[in-house]
């Protein structure tokens, strides 16, 4: 992965600034002159070749690369055909992957002059891994001993290796980086050998900084930047509220996600980035600032919420850098695990690792996720070897914790393994050890039968894998809770207004303004004096009273003439208008209510109320009631026509499961193939408590599986329609190391690889009672 090789060249190259050896050590950043174009077509051959790929294939690539041919247009039409001898087409898919082939010729002279010691590669740590170089694409960067004698080894081979592939580096466009505590007469002599004379460091690798220092505003500037010339030409193109929220949501905030996944960007910087999206979202130039009715950290919120779901930067920020926590528990044995594993927690867990005033901005900023990860972690019994007893999150609540020991707890350094006796819990021990509150919760935890080791899995997804998504609504839920108390029905009935505005079908536009109007986000004249810009805050249209959002849309008389004369409810029976306008919205919505694929008139008819009331304001000009209805429908079918309301929508039917909370049993039902002779082989059985539904499907598959081995069956196929237990078994890759139930799924395996010619198929249920029957 690409944060991978960021992540260890920022390590590097921290070490490289910071560490003082008694031989100092080079990194040199190479930029490749015309890459794509410049890459002999034998070169490329002879690396398919040496890799092990067939002569067909072979054949097959070299013909697509030596049958391109290029054109010149000239007013349009295209003259002269030129022939290439060389280079690979960019832009076509294919040029990547062929690439990467060439750089591993790079790369084994590299390896080729480490295995001679004539090179040394560089460690971040004592006992870290060397690494000589890192390659990713055409960026390159090695690095070396800062002796006469490896800088000009590495001269000779990138010498070599463009006389065999004809990838010439561009020397005045290199950079080279010296280690700290090297002299300034070796450095001259070095920067003139290798004929690199940018010295003062690489600036950005891969697009983000080499080394963070202590201004690391300063360091991320370019990202507020790059946002600011993106937002500045969207001021001219006049868009709806709707479109700004798409252009915020899908480009905007999208912009730093690809340095949030590595680094943890300074809040003021956020503060700086997230009042820019404000100013766009409230103003339409780029002078003048306009009012912000609703608070920006209501526009986080879920849309349910009142929200617009536009991302916080500083929780998402943190989402991502939790996924890089997950791939060095995920994946320990990777380059970027060892590295970070080496210098900063060798003799403990990641959990518990802490940073130093001398760690790295990268480490310290990996540590803000692992905070994360360690609140929706939870451990998975299986032999129980590696679980701490009174710290790890391994009992099945939600959220899951640690079990409470009794006063006779006097072992800190137990493990899950000291409480098992020959795969079983020692109830003795249970009963010595174990709070009895906590004591049914460990019983109905299945240890491993075949001894497996015990697992991780993420409680807030499905397959028990991190992900960003799952994170950042963790982190959002979090934050609502330490700000808000318990609901009043006022803000649950909100919540139901929310809802509905969303799901009216209606244009955007039109859902944003009655999402504005539920906030009283709109400038009426109540709103206005409110904020000192106008004195007289009387209706304009009738002059009867205030204007505020609700006497706007519902209790002025000539907005009630409109509701009336279009046919449309505003109130059950004889009940008189609420004085809420929420409450208000809430009964047409309920007296109004169509099938979601229908359109509803009442949404276009409060639009054209605000649009009259703005014309009457600012072009003094008046529209009569029925001119008000007429626009509405207009509106109306013309949106059911953009819609193309005609096509039928189709709706799958919902299978429903139904689970005894207390105790989860489970049966399962298999089949067997004999020559041409199908039967079907019954059994239930009822079994212990278990935490969910799932572990006690997952039981019952294992004792059935148990059971026919037992009985010497063969050719066993065994169908299900649960797909969190059949899917992670039929596929080849290990997508069962990180599920809920990854310790049943490793016995299944277990037992499995002692039956002979086992199938496993995830069946729709129509077909499981179709076997029953």
């Amino acid at each position: 992965m690409i944060t991978d090789n960021i992540l260890i060249a920022h390590e590097l190259i921290h070490s490289l600034h910071t560490k003082k050896l008694v031989q100092p050590f080079v990194a040199t950043k190479l930029d490749i002159t015309k890459a794509f174009d410049k890459i002999e077509w034998g070169f490329i051959e002879a690396i398919m070749k040496q890799m092990g790929f067939s002569e067909k294939w072979c054949n097959w690539i070299m013909t697509c690369i030596t049958t391109t041919t290029y054109s010149i247009l000239i007013n349009g039409q295209p003259v002269r055909r030129i022939i290439p001898k060389r280079g690979i087409r960019q832009g076509d898919p294919i040029s990547p992957y062929l690439y990467l082939l060439c750089t591993e010729g790079l790369s084994a002279l590299i390896q080729a002059s480490i295995k001679a010691k004539q090179l040394h590669g560089f460690k971040a740590s004592r006992n870290g891994p060397a690494i000589s170089h890192l390659l990713f694409a055409h960026d390159s960067l090695v690095f070396c001993k800062a002796t006469l004698e490896e800088c000009m080894t590495l001269v000779n081979v990138l010498k070599l290796y463009e006389k065999a592939s004809g990838q010439a580096v561009n020397f005045q466009k290199s950079a080279i980086l010296f280690g700290k505590g090297l002299d300034f007469r070796t450095s001259e002599q070095l920067s003139q050998l290798l004929g690199i004379y940018k010295t003062e460091g690489f600036g950005r690798y891969l697009g983000l900084p080499e080394f963070v220092g202590r201004n690391k505003t300063n360091a991320f500037s370019f990202i507020a930047q790059t946002m600011d010339q993106k937002m500045d030409n969207w001021y001219n193109k006049l868009l709806s509220p709707a479109g700004k929220e798409v252009l915020i949501k899908s480009i905007v905030t999208a912009i730093p996600t690809y340095s949030m996944s590595c680094f943890l960007l300074p809040m003021r910087l956020i503060h700086q980035i997230t009042s820019a999206m404000r100013w766009f979202w409230w103003s339409n130039t780029k002078v003048k600032h306009k009012i912000p009715w609703v608070a920006w950290s209501k526009l986080n919120d879920p849309k349910k919420m009142g929200g617009l779901a536009i991302r916080d930067l500083k929780d998402f920020n943190i989402a991502l850098l939790a996924k890089q926590s997950w791939r060095i528990l995920q994946q320990p044995f990777s380059l970027m695990a060892r590295v970070f594993k080496a210098k900063y927690f060798p003799k403990e867990r990641l959990l518990d690792a802490k940073a130093t005033s001398q760690s790295s901005y990268a480490w310290k900023s990996i540590l803000h996720g692992t905070k994360l990860i360690s609140r929706g972690l939870k451990y998975i019994a299986g032999n129980g070897n590696n679980i701490q007893l009174w710290k790890d999150n391994w009992l099945p609540l939600n959220p899951p914790r640690p079990p409470v020991g009794t006063c006779d707890s006097i072992y800190s350094q137990l493990k899950v393994s000291d409480l098992l006796i020959e795969g079983r819990w020692n109830e003795d021990l249970l009963c010595k050890l174990i709070h009895q509150n906590d004591i049914p919760h460990i019983r109905a935890i299945r240890p491993s039968i075949t001894g497996a080791n015990d697992a991780i899995t993420w409680i807030y997804t499905h397959d028990g894998n991190y992900s960003v998504k799952s994170g950042y609504h963790l982190l959002r839920k979090l934050s609502q809770q330490q700000h808000a108390s318990l609901p009043s029905p006022n803000e649950v009935s909100a919540q139901t207004v929310f809802t509905n505005i969303w799901k009216q079908n209606a244009p955007p536009k039109i859902k944003h303004f009655w999402w504005r109007s539920a906030h009283n986000a709109l400038p009426t004249a109540g709103n206005l004096k409110r904020r000192r810009l106008i004195t007289d805050d009387t209706c304009q249209r009738c002059g009867e009273a205030s204007e505020d959002v609700n006497h706007l849309l519902f209790q002025c008389r000539v907005s009630k003439e409109i509701w009336e004369q279009a046919h449309i409810k505003l109130c059950p029976g004889d009940s008189l208008m609420s004085n809420s306008f929420n409450q208000n919205l809430e009964s047409i919505q309920k007296l109004n209510q169509s099938a979601r694929k229908d359109v509803s008139l009442f949404p276009f008819i409060g639009w054209r109320i605000w649009k009259m009331r703005n014309d009457l304001i600012f072009n003094n000009k008046r529209w009569s009631i029925p001119d008000s209805i007429q626009k509405a429908l207009i509106d109306q079918q013309q949106w059911k026509e953009s819609l193309n309301c005609n096509e039928q929508q189709q709706r799958k039917p919902q299978l429903h499961d139904s689970h005894n909370n207390k105790c989860y049993g489970g049966h399962l039902k298999t089949l067997r193939t004999l020559s041409k002779a199908q039967f079907v082989l019954r059994g239930m059985s009822s079994i212990p408590p278990t935490s969910t539904p799932l572990e006690a499907e997952a039981e019952a598959l294992k004792l059935a599986m148990i059971h026919l081995q037992r009985l010497g069956y063969e050719d066993i196929i065994f169908h299900g329609d649960v797909a969190a237990l059949f899917q992670p078994i039929t596929r080849t890759t290990h997508s069962c190391e990180y599920s809920p139930i990854a310790t049943f799924l490793r016995d299944i395996e277990n037992i499995a690889a002692d039956t002979n010619r086992l199938v496993f198929q995830k069946s729709h249920v129509s077909l499981i009672l179709k076997l029953i029957d």
